[in-house]
């Protein structure tokens, strides 16, 4: 009889296998679940990112135009995130913007209320 093992997935155990060997005994190896960050640490990770691509992409800024943070984004980073992380962005480079980390000058809002931005 030929030595090999037969692999059975366990549902109930997540990321578990179970190793059934010819002369029926049962080996369980279990992988070491992929490491999850917290909501908080998420956001935060984020924002340094927004940060980092907003500051990357001021060079590139007309002087005298209006922006929106949209519009300094490039569209792939933009879309990258979900709407409703948005919102969180908007208030992080804002805080940037008034802690005076970013070279731009808060512009009051269009009609869609989001803020505008212009270079120093």
């Amino acid at each position: 009889m030929q030595n090999t093992a037969i692999n059975i997935r366990v549902p109930q155990i997540k990321m578990a296998v179970m190793n059934v060997t010819p002369d029926f005994h049962v080996v369980i190896k279990t992988a070491k679940a992929p490491s999850k960050i917290s909501k908080a640490e998420h956001g935060k990770k984020v924002n340094e990112e927004m940060g980092l691509h907003v500051s990357e992409r001021i060079p590139m800024m007309i002087p005298g135009k209006l922006y929106k943070l949209k519009m300094i984004c490039t569209k792939e980073f933009w879309n990258r995130h979900y709407a409703a992380s948005h919102r969180g962005q908007g208030l992080y480079i804002s805080g940037l913007v008034k802690d005076g980390v970013l070279p731009l000058v808060a512009c009051g809002r269009n009609s869609s209320k989001s803020k505008l931005y212009r270079l120093k």
